[in-house]
């Protein structure tokens, strides 16, 4: 079976949704057209970090209405994938009822495979009791960072408990490896791009990491970290978005 035989498999079975494709093949969702926007204005060279947090936030809300119509927060469990999937969480936060939330940060040098997982609270430490566990990761290109946190995942969390994947923009390499190499329950998509270039960027280009876009240059992960929320509003102890 091939890569594009085992997409259209996936969303047959409603084990993968995309709401829209970079290049508009005549299957898109109603919303597609307000996320293509989103992603073109956040990849514009000169969006301002506030308005590349604001079309992020469009999408993670777009894609929360089209995935989840029950909302029970005290069995459900966030889990960002730092920094980029900060981004998605106020939106997520507020739409879910406020659930617990668990930080992870990933890390991985582009055009290798090797990421380094680090959490905020210990996973091992997850309620078994949960029925859904969301992980939200802003872009998936080649899939390593989804799959790394994935596997984390599901050598702490019940059996009974489902994860969905949540993304806003993803390549279909990256998909169908994610798809392929964990268990997984739902993976939605705002907006599928075309491919990945050498560099392990999508294509068409956000034009930069979205990270450094969102929240500036990382020169190393952070040690420690501290994240502050109170009803959507968000601090960052690694560095505040600012107007510019």
């Amino acid at each position: 079976m091939t890569r594009d035989e085992r997409l259209r498999s996936w969303v047959a079975s409603k084990r993968l949704r995309i709401l829209a494709a970079a290049s508009p093949d005549g299957s898109d969702d109603s919303k597609a057209p307000q996320i293509r926007a989103a992603i073109r204005e956040l990849s514009r060279p000169a969006a301002s970090r506030t308005k590349v947090q604001a079309c992020v936030s469009r999408i993670t809300g777009v894609l929360l209405r089209a995935t989840f119509i029950e909302r029970r927060p005290e069995q459900t469990l966030l889990i960002p994938i730092l920094r980029a999937g900060l981004a998605m969480w106020g939106a997520a936060n507020a739409f879910l009822g406020h659930p617990a939330t668990c930080f992870v940060h990933a890390s991985k040098v582009k055009s290798s495979t090797n990421v380094v997982v680090s959490c905020a609270d210990e996973l091992d430490r997850i309620d078994q009791t949960l029925s859904l566990i969301v992980v939200l990761d802003t872009i998936v290109a080649n899939g390593d960072t989804a799959i790394a946190v994935c596997r984390e995942l599901e050598s702490v969390k019940s059996r009974d408990c489902a994860v969905t994947l949540l993304s806003c923009y993803a390549a279909p390499d990256g998909v169908d490896r994610v798809l392929r190499r964990t268990r997984v329950s739902r993976l939605a998509v705002g907006c599928l791009a075309d491919g990945v270039d050498g560099e392990g960027y999508l294509i068409p280009p956000t034009r930069g990491d979205l990270g450094d876009k969102l929240f500036g240059v990382s020169v190393r992960p952070p040690d420690r970290w501290t994240v502050e929320s109170t009803r959507g509003r968000i601090g960052y102890a690694f560095g505040v978005p600012s107007d510019a």
